[in-house]
């Protein structure tokens, strides 16, 4: 079969690998790609579509990524079709970026992860990438004596500066589709990057080497403020505090560097705003599983990603553009909270609403609020943590912690020593069990329970499950009160 692909022509052949690194029920796990091109060029032609389609055989896979190894701190996900089936357009923005950063060999490999860990990988597929023959200026950012990097993305180009940001990431970077962290979210301006003004003490511009009449400025409405020559091939403007009130009231600064017979590079940097604008208090967003959206009131530089929703809980973490991280990816069930604080105001991000469909797209209702918790508020929810504790202490159940098995009562003990050492850190019945009751602080290990009957759940599920069950006899006073004057 033949196909037209980015002005030339290849025949499309099927990869297919059985690679069995691991065991499951049904035997040895195997791995099939195909769709690939005998030839692999990035970035690929505008319009192109090459489908990788991956078919997982021998065991469930709970994930099937693209990396270029077993180790690699970025990993593309592919997305369930459904049968086994997995499949990515290799033409991708986001996958091309991040394929045409990877450093070394040119080349990704497909894994597949079953229950304990990769259960089966193909062999390495190789790749080549064209470069432009002259790239633009780096831009970079001083805060506090350290240097950041931005990278302008050439209009309808690969994302250079996504990708850099996640081969430079000190931990896993997942990237989904459909979530792709910051400004390069689906529908989001291309060149949106957020900074305090008052934390950045310089904008440097460097160009390569022999650049001719190179020229750079900063702009902040009908002002503007040249760069100055910084060493060779570079500019450099140091931020005044004209700069910055400027910056700060305009709400951007935008930077303009070029040189002769070349395009200029412009990249917007905004200010990030020290609070949220909710007109009345709070206000109200809806989010579907795994993706993420803007918070209400934070003008774009803040957003908030929900990862899976399942059991009557949803993984939510909220970041802001510039890495700044509000609230660490947590577990949230409805009418749990996450507190946070944006300058010098207090926030809390409540869960009012989670829908699980068994077809279609589930989705998370989130409520922000301006404002920390009331005494009264926190004196409540201390109240129920305790009773919660209790409830552990009288459970009959058996917890397992770091592999050793302890009665209820020690059990107990152990998270009420736990949580006197963060009380005051730790506001609600959730927060207590996100981070005291549900894994080691040592290890990260998560806890286990055995209920008498013999069941093992994790401890987080235990609780928050035993935290509804402690809640329902206060809603059902009421009705067995008046069953009871019927008598």
């Amino acid at each position: 079969m033949m196909a037209s692909h980015a002005g030339a022509s290849f025949t499309l052949c099927s990869l297919i690998l059985f690679v069995g690194v691991g065991a499951a029920a049904g035997g040895e796990w195997t791995l099939e790609v195909s769709g690939l091109p005998s030839e692999l060029t990035f970035p690929l032609g505008q319009g192109s579509n090459c489908i990788l389609t991956a078919t997982v055989k021998g065991g469930e896979a709970r994930a099937v990524w693209i990396a270029p190894r077993a180790d690699s701190k970025v990993r593309y996900l592919l997305t369930c079709t459904g049968g086994g089936r997995f499949q990515a357009n290799l033409a991708d923005r986001v996958l091309s970026a991040i394929l045409m950063a990877w450093e070394g060999e040119r080349e990704f490999r497909v894994f597949a992860e079953g229950a304990e860990g990769i259960a089966a990988e193909s062999i390495a597929v190789r790749y080549a990438v064209t470069k432009p023959e002259r790239n633009p200026p780096r831009i970079y950012v001083e805060i506090g004596g350290q240097r950041r990097e931005i990278v302008r993305r050439p209009h309808g180009g690969p994302l250079d500066d996504l990708a850099m940001r996640a081969h430079l990431s000190g931990s896993d970077l997942w990237v989904f589709p459909t979530r792709v962290p910051g400004a390069f979210a689906s529908g989001e301006a291309d060149e949106a990057y957020f900074f305090s003004p008052g934390g950045v003490n310089a904008l440097e511009v460097k160009f390569e080497e022999e650049a001719r009449r190179p020229a750079a400025e900063a702009r902040a409405g009908m002002t503007s403020w040249p760069f100055q020559p910084a060493g060779r091939d570079a500019l450099r403007l140091e931020v005044t505090g004209e700069i910055r009130k400027a910056w700060s009231e305009r709400g951007e600064v935008e930077i303009i560097a070029g040189e002769a017979d070349h395009e200029e590079a412009r990249i917007v940097l905004k200010a990030a705003p020290s609070k949220l604008d909710l007109p009345g208090g709070k206000a109200e967003v809806t989010v579907t599983q795994r993706t993420s959206k803007e918070l209400p009131g934070s003008k774009g530089y803040i957003r908030v990603t929900v990862g899976d929703i399942t059991g009557g809980q949803a993984l939510v973490e909220v970041r802001g553009r510039d890495g700044s991280v509000f609230v660490e990816e947590r577990s949230l069930a409805v009418g749990e909270e996450a507190g946070f604080r944006l300058g010098e105001e207090e926030y809390r991000l409540k869960a009012e609403k989670l829908v699980n469909f068994l077809i279609g797209d589930d989705f998370a209702v989130l409520v922000v609020s301006a404002g920390a918790p009331s005494q009264d508020e926190l004196a409540r929810e201390r109240e129920k943590i305790l009773r919660l504790i209790k409830l552990v202490g009288t459970s009959g159940s058996t917890f397992i912690r770091g592999g050793k098995e302890y009665p209820a009562a020690e059990a107990a003990e152990h998270l009420k020593g736990k949580f006197e050492v963060v009380r005051d850190e730790v506001h609600t019945v959730g927060e207590f069990i996100s981070k005291v009751a549900s894994r080691s602080w040592i290890t990260g290990i998560e806890y286990r329970v055995r209920t008498p009957d013999g069941q093992e759940t994790t401890a987080g599920e235990w609780l928050r499950e035993a935290a509804r069950t402690m809640e329902a006899p206060a809603r059902s006073g009421p009705a067995k009160e008046k069953a009871g004057s019927n008598e």
